[in-house]
């Protein structure tokens, strides 16, 4: 699916590359990321999902779904920011299975 059509009805903030681009799956575990994954970094009670960004860089991940400024990476990452991921993610997986709550 395009990362456009999986980020709709949600608000973003598109902070580096295109929302053209291909997106197979979304995870929140950086150690379930596979290629053209989009990663999307939550922030728990124990653990902050920033932190495992380069992980989800190395396994694959093509797009960065956060809600913190970043540092530099990789030119060929789209990075989104949202205020926040927890929010959105229901959203985004909603997006990406075609919204099977309205079949």
């Amino acid at each position: 699916m395009k990362l456009e059509k999986l980020l709709e009805k949600i608000e973003y903030t598109l902070v580096k590359g295109n929302i053209d681009v291909l997106v197979k799956d979304i995870a929140y575990d950086s150690r379930k990321v596979l290629d053209d994954y989009a990663f999307v970094a939550i922030i728990g009670n124990n653990v902050d999902g920033h932190d495992y960004i380069e992980n989800a860089l190395d396994s694959g991940a093509k797009v960065l779904i956060v809600s913190k400024d970043i540092g530099v990476v990789d030119s060929d990452i789209t990075i989104v920011k949202v205020e926040d991921t927890s929010k959105i993610l229901s959203r985004l997986s909603m997006n990406l299975f075609d919204n099977p709550h309205k079949k």
